[in-house]
């Protein structure tokens, strides 16, 4: 398994001084995406990634088949997603079908092997400077929290959070040339 080392060297390869082009974001978030199934030991469509746009909504970034299914308002009062980014804290939830959150993109199937409700989530902001720039969330789906997975720990909301550090000086960039080409 890649460690948080490796993947920054890699990513750092892929921006060198910090500058990206297309092809090269796309690998980035690839490398992401896999790293963080990897270390978290969960399924493609159990990583989130959002970015923040104009401090007023998510996207989804990662899976890409929620890229054009919507947006979430930052103040949508329900939305776990956007509590992160105003509160600026990691949180874990070993219980999420007890929380109040929106459902809406739960119900959208992409691929025939999803396994069923998110039971588990891992929520941590990713933080530019002082500014968050976006959203990273982990799941673990099952048909009730006894088929879902172990919970998460202390351990895997530090590494999350340790992922969410490293990953923001690339994801800075990618999400500003995004911004910009959606402008």
């Amino acid at each position: 398994m890649k460690n948080i080392d490796q993947l920054n060297k890699e990513l750092a390869s892929l921006c060198p001084g910090g500058a990206i082009d297309g092809g090269k974001a796309d690998k980035a978030l690839e490398i992401m995406g896999s790293y963080l199934q990897e270390r978290f030991q969960v399924a493609y469509d159990e990583v989130a990634l959002f970015r923040l746009v104009n401090n007023d909504y998510l996207c989804f970034v990662i899976p890409r088949e929620l890229a054009t299914k919507g947006t979430i308002p930052v103040n949508a009062s329900q939305s776990i997603a956007a509590k992160t980014v105003t509160s600026m804290k990691a949180t874990c939830f070993n219980d999420f079908q007890a929380q109040r959150h929106i459902t809406f993109f739960e119900g959208i199937k992409f691929k025939e092997d999803i396994k069923g409700l998110i039971q588990r989530m891992l929520c941590a902001p990713l933080i530019a400077g002082e500014n968050t720039i976006g959203v990273v969330q982990i799941s673990r789906k099952g048909p009730d929290l006894s088929q879902c997975g172990p919970p998460f720990g202390q351990a895997d909301l530090e590494a999350l959070a340790q992922f969410c550090q490293t990953a923001s000086k690339y994801l800075e960039t990618i999400f500003k040339s995004m911004n910009e080409e959606n402008s």
